[in-house]
């Protein structure tokens, strides 16, 4: 656990953390919580309707994940919940999530880093020592994603990329 005033680290709560794009909040299980029950914040009640019935929550913990520029995640303590992360909540900060057909899904950070995701049963995750550790070269990142910045710093997309397959992300498609 992190020393008082020192952020929590996102992958000390979890090694492995959904990208969710139907959910507009980070959220955690109570059993990942345990350790950090000081740490936690009371926040204006919520309502969630999921696969087991309504859920509600009182309780969120603040938290950095660092491979994402440093992002200021802030899980709701759920009751029985696997560990997410919004992707609509990071694309309104301007990062960019892009899974292409045949591709490795990546986030894109504000940043520019091209964060690789791991994919398991047709689910994206972030998860501690992941696709991310290894898959590092830039040549290799764009053979396998679809995904590259450009000489100018630009977000781009390879060419053999399927256009259709693309998310609403802004992104000039060019050829090198």
């Amino acid at each position: 656990a992190a020393p008082r005033g020192q952020a929590i680290v996102a992958f000390d709560i979890d090694v492995k953390i959904m990208m969710d794009s139907g959910c507009p909040s980070d959220l955690a299980g109570k059993i990942n919580m345990v350790k950090f029950m000081g740490k936690m914040k009371a926040v204006k009640p919520r309502s969630f309707n999921t696969a087991n019935g309504p859920s509600k929550t009182e309780w969120a913990l603040p938290a950095r994940l660092k491979v994402l520029d440093d992002d200021q995640c802030e899980f709701l303590v759920m009751r029985s919940t696997p560990t997410v992360i919004s992707v609509g909540k990071r694309c309104k900060r301007r990062f960019c999530f892009i899974w292409l057909r045949k591709k490795v899904p990546v986030v894109v950070t504000p940043s520019l880093k091209i964060i690789p995701l791991d994919v398991i049963n047709d689910v994206p995750y972030i998860k501690a020592g992941g696709l991310y550790t290894t898959l590092t070269d830039p040549r290799e990142v764009r053979r396998r994603t679809g995904v590259f910045i450009s000489k100018e710093g630009k977000l781009q997309i390879d060419v053999d990329a399927p256009a259709d397959a693309c998310s609403a992300a802004p992104i000039e498609r060019v050829v090198e």
